[in-house]
């Protein structure tokens, strides 16, 4: 996961995929097309029981080294000293409505394309969650991409938790909760779309619907 995703779903459209663990909606904000590391972005944790909260956390924490960093391996998360910790304790949820991915040209140029469910349902990023300085971070847990759809644009992708197991995993009742996370893409998820978009999704301060329209058939890469 390259690091941009769309954020123009509906809370009611959350519900329908996270029914019974979801807060009651609060009004529909704003769409945004083009959502970068840095920005706020809503999140769906356990307000401490058995029920979701929504929360406004940065995307991106920064590890102890200084590097910055957005997302969470997930073979190797559960042992990391940076997210061990809320691999036990602080997942959330990242609801998205898909994201972006860049392929690597034989021309050397970087080709953005965009991955989401078919149909627009929403999907339930795997989040792990926490503070730095007082203020409250997310990263996305990440994988191996399953599946040649997803590889031959690039080898991660986010991982995927299906709504039947979005309390488990944002409550922590479950000793093994990585397993309940997929790679997007993987036949544990609904099937996907993917086309090639507008190189103007490389400029943050673009935030249109246009940027998800497709600029070439969407089969001209899995020939």
């Amino acid at each position: 996961m390259c690091g941009r995703y769309v954020k123009a779903f509906s809370w009611r459209g959350v519900a329908d995929v996270a029914d019974p663990f979801w807060p009651e909606p609060e009004q529909d904000d704003a769409p945004l097309y083009n959502v970068a590391p840095g920005m706020t972005v809503p999140v769906i944790r356990s307000d401490g029981a058995d029920a979701g909260e929504i929360a406004w956390v940065r995307w991106g924490a920064t590890l102890p080294s200084g590097k910055p960093v957005i997302n969470a391996r997930s073979e190797t998360a559960a042992s990391s000293p940076m997210f061990a910790s809320a691999v036990r304790a602080r997942r959330c949820l990242v609801p998205v409505s898909g994201y972006y991915e860049w392929e690597k040209a034989g021309t050397g140029e970087r080709l953005p394309w965009y991955f989401a469910f078919e149909g627009g349902a929403v999907c339930l990023l795997a989040g792990l969650w926490g503070e730095q300085g007082g203020e409250p971070w997310v990263v996305v847990c990440t994988a191996e991409a399953p599946c040649e759809r997803t590889r031959a644009v690039h080898h991660r992708v986010p991982c995927v938790v299906p709504g039947e197991c979005a309390q488990d995993w944002a409550t922590g009742k479950t000793a093994e909760p990585l397993s309940l996370a997929s790679p997007f893409g993987s036949p544990a998820c609904p099937a996907i779309s993917a086309w090639r978009v507008s190189r103007r999704v490389n400029a943050v301060r673009d935030q249109d619907a246009g940027l998800i329209d497709p600029v070439m058939p969407e089969r001209g890469l899995f020939d």
